[in-house]
Formats: C-alpha cells, sequence, structure tokens
C-alpha cells in the first residue's frame, strides 16, 4: 500500500489528489487543511532559507550556547514571519476571490479504464495475499 501511495502522490496533481479527495467525500476541514499546508509548506522553507543565510553571513563559528540561543531565535522569527507571510497570503487569496473550493480544470470522472485498472490492481494484490499464506 505504501509503494502504491507513493506511485499516486508522484504521479497525480495536487490539486486532482484534493479533488479527488472531495469525491470521495473526506472531510471538508481535512481537505481545505491538506491544501492550505501544501501552499504555506513552500513559504515556510523559503522563510527559512532566508533566516539561516543571514545567521550564516553573521557569524563565522559559534559554539554551541552560541547555536543553542540562535536555533532559539530563528525559530521564534520563523514562527512569527511564516504566521504574518501566510495572513497576507490568505488575505490575498481572498482578495481573489478563494471560497475554499477546489477548482480544476479537467472533469473528475470514473472511466471504464479506471475500473480495469481497479480490478486488476485489486486481483494483483489478493494473488500476492494468497502467496504469503503458502
Amino acid at each position: 500500500m505504501v509503494l502504491i501511495t507513493i506511485l499516486l502522490i508522484t504521479t497525480t496533481r495536487f490539486t486532482s489528489l484534493l479533488k479527488g479527495f472531495e469525491g470521495l467525500r473526506f472531510p471538508y476541514v481535512f481537505v481545505l487543511i491538506l491544501s492550505f499546508m501544501y501552499r504555506y509548506i513552500f513559504l515556510f522553507f523559503d522563510e527559512l532559507e532566508r533566516l539561516l543565510r543571514a545567521r550564516n553571513s553573521r557569524t563565522i563559528k559559534p559554539g554551541l550556547a552560541l547555536r543553542i540561543k540562535t536555533l532559539a531565535y530563528v525559530i521564534g522569527t520563523m514562527f512569527l514571519r511564516t504566521f504574518e507571510r501566510s495572513e497576507r497570503v490568505y488575505e490575498a487569496m481572498i482578495s481573489r476571490g478563494f471560497t475554499g473550493e477546489i477548482i480544476t480544470i479537467e472533469q473528475m470522472m470514473i472511466k471504464k479504464s479506471d475500473i480495469i485498472i481497479l480490478i486488476i490492481l485489486f486481483i494483483v494484490l489478493c494473488f500476492i495475499k494468497m502467496l504469503s499464506f503458502m
């Protein structure tokens, strides 16, 4: 199942995954949190990279106590900066008409080929399970 999940995640666009979660009737809050997490994780890493670059440019080779103090400062600053930046991004999304609905260009519909692949996958998994009992 882990391999199938990895295959699904690497071959499907994230917005399509979210739309699929909606189609499978996942809780709306869960899908919305995943959507925001996907958007904000890049902001988080961007801020972290900027703070670490600033720290590296200011210090040469700090001792352990200074490293711990600097790490605490970076964590606190990261929290404040990402929180403020995420609020700005959310305000920009609202001003552009964000309603919480996942919008994709293509329509999600189950085709015959999808059902055939699902049946083949189920048969292969059952065969593998039978082999593990022998």
